[in-house]
């Protein structure tokens, strides 16, 4: 159990606690980077459940949803005596901002790993507020163990209960067994844009949603007749998601809505007189209904989160230099 730890910013009582065990792990003292990969993917695991429980995909690539970030944002309070042990809290007044967010997010946490570390047989859907995007943070944190770290014990504190969860190698092993075993969600609705509809066996077709996630579509014989008047408009599907590691999610769909034309005002663009006119750029972008930026993290979230800006800069300046060199133009060594 816990060492007792004197909470800092009792104020804010709601914490996450990690007791780290292993013969690697002296008092109170623990190797950097094993400490920094359990704690930071901890966090990333938290904040992920935070994007599942409001609805949306963990595994999008580009920048999370400010809010969540927030909400969901932990902070070290204290340190325990003892074996490495230490108290995170949400930061303060992040559970009144973004309606307890944060802590469904670490309470869903909690039943996620305990329902792992308690199942006798692959379970057949995620636990809530988890998708392959929290398992794989999951796996990250278990990479941790083994080399002298046996376990991590976590336990909530809110003022008037506590939960205690231990991740070990059971837990770890049941882990990289789900992500090798394709998960069925049913009763889920995505909205997207409906494209590259294929009829060679089965009827499919891609759905590109607003986050950049998109998913195979499997259609139904009879929704053969709507296919057509779905084709490059935003639609509304709701049927079974199978989730598979590193491969794009297939949805089996049960019901097919077209809830906007996104084709509106495009269909000269296609025709043979497009081909022939020569647009003005505000003319294109009212045929294809293109509205100003008005918010730079929409932007931002198109970047691939791991590319680092800086160095695509560096290179496209290195680039120019060197064409400038060999073209003989601008100083020459």
């Amino acid at each position: 159990m816990f060492e007792p730890i004197e909470t800092i910013g009792s104020e804010h009582p709601y914490q996450l606690c990690l007791k780290i065990d292993g013969p690697k792990v002296r008092p109170a003292r623990l190797s950097i980077s094993d400490f920094t990969k359990i704690i930071t993917t901890t966090q990333q695991a938290i904040k992920r459940i935070g994007q599942v429980l409001s609805g949306q995909d963990s595994a999008t690539k580009g920048r999370k949803p400010r809010e969540i970030e927030q909400s969901c944002e932990l902070e070290i309070a204290s340190w325990g005596d003892g074996s490495v042990n230490v108290s995170l809290e949400l930061v303060p007044d992040q559970s009144e901002l973004y309606g307890s967010i944060g802590q469904r997010s670490i309470s869903a946490f909690l039943d996620g790993v305990n329902f792992i570390g308690q199942m006798d047989s692959l379970p057949d859907r995620f636990p809530e507020g988890f998708d392959i995007g929290v398992i794989q943070s999951l796996e990250t944190i278990g990479r941790a163990l083994g080399q002298g770290i046996d376990s991590v014990t976590y336990q909530s504190h809110n003022g008037r209960e506590s939960q205690v969860v231990r991740f070990d190698a059971v837990v770890q092993t049941r882990v990289r067994s789900i992500l090798t075993r394709p998960i069925s969600t049913e009763g889920v609705t995505k909205v997207g844009r409906l494209e590259q509809i294929s009829g060679h066996g089965m009827f499919t077709g891609k759905l590109y949603e607003a986050g950049g996630t998109s998913s195979t579509c499997i259609f139904k014989e009879d929704q053969a007749d709507i296919l057509a008047d779905a084709w490059m408009h935003v639609v509304q599907v709701t049927g079974t998601a199978v989730m598979e590691f590193g491969k794009e999610t297939r949805f089996i769909v049960d019901a097919l809505v077209v809830v906007a034309d996104d084709r509106t005002g495009q269909a000269s663009l296609h025709g043979s007189e497009s081909f022939w006119h020569s647009w003005t750029i505000d003319e294109l972008a009212e045929a294809q209904a293109i509205t100003p930026v008005t918010d730079l993290d929409a932007i931002t979230a198109l970047w691939p989160a791991d590319d680092d800006p800086d160095e695509f800069i560096k290179f496209i300046q290195s680039d120019r230099s060197e064409r400038r060199r060999v073209a003989g133009i601008g100083d020459k060594d």
